[in-house]
């Protein structure tokens, strides 16, 4: 029986730092194994960056900008626009004010058990698309 593999899709982000990463590389001539080597990784380490295949962290982004002599912003410009941004929360002062009253009414239950029936009701509610 052959072992199941599952395809994770490449995260957007991963994805757009790893184009940025493969111009970079063929501006300066070099090749996917020599950045490897700069980068004290693993063979195939920069490949599966560009590919978007792997999470490229921030000691990578570091070693990567120190070989491509680039500094570290150089892999974000434009990449806030491949995010999903959350809806926007407002922050208005009674928003806030709000929020901060019932974070202060919730302390002040001393039941323990009520204190829970109150987070799943509010979970509840949140679930609630007619509120």
């Amino acid at each position: 029986m052959k072992p199941s593999t599952t395809k994770i899709d490449p995260n957007p982000i991963e994805q757009y730092i790893g184009l940025r990463l493969q111009r970079q590389r063929l501006e300066r001539g070099l090749t996917l194994e020599a950045v490897d080597e700069l980068i004290g990784g693993k063979k195939g380490m920069t490949k599966a960056f560009e590919e978007g295949k792997r999470f490229v962290g921030p000691s990578d982004l570091f070693a990567l900008s120190t070989a491509l002599e680039v500094d570290v912003s150089f892999f974000f410009p434009g990449a806030e626009n491949r995010i999903k941004k959350p809806p926007h929360l407002a922050r208005t002062p009674d928003v806030v004010e709000g929020a901060r009253r019932l974070i202060q009414a919730y302390y002040d239950i001393q039941d323990h058990g009520l204190r829970r029936s109150v987070v799943d009701l509010l979970k509840d509610l949140a679930k609630d698309e007619t509120l």
